[in-house]
């Protein structure tokens, strides 16, 4: 209750009121390419409830709202029960294993439990920031891509190739008798049945729910986060497509000042709405990354007497790598976007023949502290940008060559 209640604290009631509605700015008459962007956004939801059962709203039907919390819940205390088996078993291999990866496989699955505690508390937040964005994002914009809603299903579908890589040694497993009852008396606390198709129908179905939650469920989170950082990037890039297709300097110094501060409130609404839920991703990720990595690295393929069972945790590695870096550079093209818009009309003003010297010196103050208000950060501990992006690589990198030289 304690988690619940600080996360709670992080929501800022004044942002969270004055959120538009977006069934009042934008009308059923409206253009089709802009209705689009919401269907996206309904799209994102329901993929969410499907998974995870979270990202459900009061507009909603008040039945399958019930039943929607109902599963929430079932699903939710499934997930900590095997935490806390987690975190039993970590105990027990205390002295066996390297500190460093029970210490990460802690961590790990203290971010799963908190990524989605973040959902389901900001989920009306997350949904209206998604909105206000869209709102922004048609009123700059002239032409939309309609091939994105192609890449969000293709970026979800992604999602499902680890837990489907570990599924298949769980129905493996189901095969040996013998094997089962283990996996199973260590799933259900000690319990297990004599009959072999009930002991595989109970471990299939844990591991379909707690597989959907380790790993689907994060990855669609990450999703998510890519999705708003694409949006803000292409505001960006509207506003200053916008700018250069404009040729007198007032027109320019008004619509900057109209449009730059929209801007900054949709930075500082998806501060409010994503920074915390950025900072636990990006914690499950990094915490991945040397889980996986140190297993990989220390186990012997002498030793091992079948590497196939290898495959799932190589899979993991390449996939996470890839949404670590792939989110870093999405989050990191939103600020040095800022930064070019900056330089474009640095160069505007140079060749500019306005006659108000007042005028260009307040545009130009303006415009050089921009870039400072346009950054995306992990709950103000780090700012996801070029210089984080190259530390972590340089941390992961250095920890392969160190573990490596040690095991030898």
């Amino acid at each position: 209750m304690n988690t619940l209640y600080k996360v709670q604290k992080r929501i800022s009631p004044e942002i969270s009121e004055n959120y538009p509605n977006w069934k009042t700015h934008f009308p059923l008459n409206q253009f089709p390419e802009r209705k689009n962007n919401y269907t996206n956004i309904s799209f994102i939801r329901k993929a969410f409830i499907a998974v995870s059962f979270v990202l459900c709203t009061s507009n909603d039907a008040p039945k399958f709202n019930v039943l929607q919390k109902t599963f929430e819940y079932i699903t939710t205390i499934i997930l900590a029960f095997y935490i806390i088996g987690d975190v039993i078993n970590v105990f027990s291999l205390f002295y066996i294993f390297p500190v460093g990866l029970l210490l990460s496989a802690l961590v790990t699955d203290f971010c799963i439990i908190g990524i989605r505690i973040i959902l389901i508390c900001k989920r009306q937040i997350i949904i209206s920031t998604l909105e206000h964005l869209q709102k922004i994002h048609a009123e700059l914009e002239y032409k939309l891509d309609d091939s994105r809603r192609f890449k969000l299903l293709v970026a979800f579908f992604t999602c499902f190739v680890i837990p489907s890589a570990f599924f298949v040694q769980t129905v493996e497993i189901c095969s040996d008798k013998n094997l089962l009852n283990t996996y199973v008396k260590e799933s259900f606390f000690g319990w297990s049945s004599n009959e072999k198709w009930v002991n595989c129908a109970a471990l299939t179905c844990l591991d379909l729910i707690v597989l959907n939650q380790k790993y689907t469920f994060p990855g669609f989170t990450i999703v998510l986060c890519c999705y708003i950082f694409g949006i803000l990037r292409r505001i960006l890039e509207s506003f200053a497509t916008n700018i250069e297709e404009k040729n007198d300097f007032q027109i320019i110094f008004n619509f900057y000042l109209k449009n730059s501060k929209k801007i900054q409130t949709c930075v500082q609404q998806v501060e409010e709405s994503f920074s915390l839920l950025l900072f636990f991703v990006y914690g499950y990720m990094f915490c991945s990354i040397f889980n996986v990595s140190t297993l990989l690295i220390r186990v012997n393929p002498k030793n091992t007497p079948d590497m196939s069972l290898m495959i799932p945790h190589y899979i993991s590695i390449v996939l996470v790598l890839g949404a670590f870096y792939i989110t870093s550079f999405r989050a990191t093209a939103v600020h040095e976007t800022s930064v070019k818009i900056k330089d474009r009309v640095h160069a505007i003003v140079a060749i500019s023949d306005s006659a108000d010297p007042e005028q260009k010196c307040l545009l130009l103050s303006a415009i050089t502290e921009f870039p400072s208000k346009i950054i995306i950060t992990g709950w103000n501990l780090f700012k996801l940008n070029r210089h984080f992006t190259h530390r972590t690589a340089g941390i992961i990198i250095t920890y392969s060559m160190l573990l490596s030289q040690l095991d030898q």
